[in-house]
């Protein structure tokens, strides 16, 4: 199956001349909407900007997914974060990569596939709200209606140079805990007769740090943990001996765990290395997903990204990924197959490889026809 590379170029250099950071989606979604309608295709736009459309007919129902919002552009841009500039095979700006390459290529594949006779159906989310706060709020809604069998998101990098595409089955859970650890003030002076929050911190931190508080998995693929402090702050005064401190723990969960698992275990060595004046809460996290590499999603991916020449293998992302809510959501195996560039997210001149937007919407085409041979068809 042909997809039109004009069309994709054309289409992604209009998408990303529209600013569309978290909570300023309705022009995108309009531009969006438009474009279905060329094709032929109602859509439907909720109170949260996303948009929902549907080709083909059957049993079988498979999503294919990207998000319209990007992360403002911030400064130190050299050209205009809005130029959708192509030079030399790249299309420069913001979003050009992280997620607008996403949202062309599901446009390009719609337009190929809405004239053909599919043996399942094709339901297009194009999602609001993914780089910022309020998403779980903002897709609720879709849960009544969406009806899918599997999911494809296409939110994740592939390198058409090398011919290597990774087809993510899952990711890691996110957790931020955090930690107050108490003290006594005195004069620094006479620092023996205070305690210092900042160094009973320290212990903590050690403690944290030990090997030992991570857990691994084997199947169905091998992932690890892993446990950060990523914020500290403590002391009000140059001559006080502090009498707290507060810092962030910050956990990449095995993707089966909650994120009340981190407190758990944040609780546990906090009661072994301080005993006690500490405080311990939740401040916020995200539950991971993982379905198996045999599941027909994940084996239609697969099979679809080796058929166009490219080295292809399962794996679970180190980061937490929109993918996990869809699953979570709409209780079905969804796969992160890429459209975008590697290196290239939340960076000043970000820019896509015409060559991995076009391959991965190749990739993610031959995917939904895959998954309904696999599982069926009509």
């Amino acid at each position: 199956m042909e997809l039109d590379s004009d069309y994709l170029v054309k289409t992604l250099q209009e998408l990303v001349k529209i600013p569309s950071p978290p909570r300023g989606e309705e022009k995108v979604a309009k531009l969006v909407v438009s474009k279905l309608q060329e094709m032929g295709l109602r859509a439907e736009v909720d109170g949260y900007f996303n948009v929902i459309a549907d080709l083909g007919s059957g049993k079988r129902r498979v999503l294919l997914n990207a998000h319209l919002d990007t992360v403002p552009p911030g400064n130190g841009w050299t050209i205009d974060p809005y130029s959708g500039m192509l030079r030399e095979g790249k299309v420069y700006g913001r979003g050009a990569s992280d997620n607008k390459a996403g949202v062309a290529a599901m446009l390009t594949i719609a337009k190929a596939l809405v004239t053909q006779h599919l043996p399942g159906r094709l339901v297009l989310l194009f999602t609001s709200r993914e780089e910022g706060g309020g998403k779980v709020r903002a897709r609720r809604g879709l849960k009544d209606k969406v009806d899918v069998d599997a999911g494809i998101c296409l939110d994740h990098y592939i390198d058409a140079e090398d011919r290597q595409c990774e087809v993510v089955i899952g990711c890691r859970g996110i957790a931020n805990v955090e930690v107050i650890v108490e003290g006594k003030a005195y004069h620094s002076s006479e620092p023996e007769l205070g305690v210092n929050a900042i160094y009973r911190a320290y212990d903590l931190i050690s403690e944290l740090r030990s090997p030992r508080i991570l857990q691994r998995m084997e199947r169905p693929l091998p992932v690890v943990e892993n446990v950060t402090v990523t914020v500290i702050k403590g002391g009000e005064w140059p001559t006080m001996v502090p009498d707290s401190c507060y810092m962030n723990v910050n956990f990449r969960l095995l993707p089966t765990l909650s994120p009340k698992d981190a407190v758990r275990r944040v609780l546990e060595v906090a009661n072994r290395a301080l005993k006690h004046g500490f405080k311990v809460r939740l401040k916020g996290g995200l539950k991971g997903y993982v379905i198996e590499p045999s599941s027909p999603i994940a084996k239609a991916a697969l099979e679809a990204a080796k058929d166009e020449g490219f080295k292809a293998w399962p794996t679970v992302a180190k980061g937490w990924i929109d993918a996990a809510q869809l699953h979570r959501l709409f209780n079905v195996p969804i796969v992160s197959i890429g459209t975008m560039t590697r290196g290239q997210a939340h960076v000043k001149d970000e820019y896509v490889k015409v060559a991995d937007v076009l391959n991965g919407a190749r990739i993610a085409a031959k995917t939904i026809l895959n998954f309904f041979k696999l599982s069926g068809g009509s």
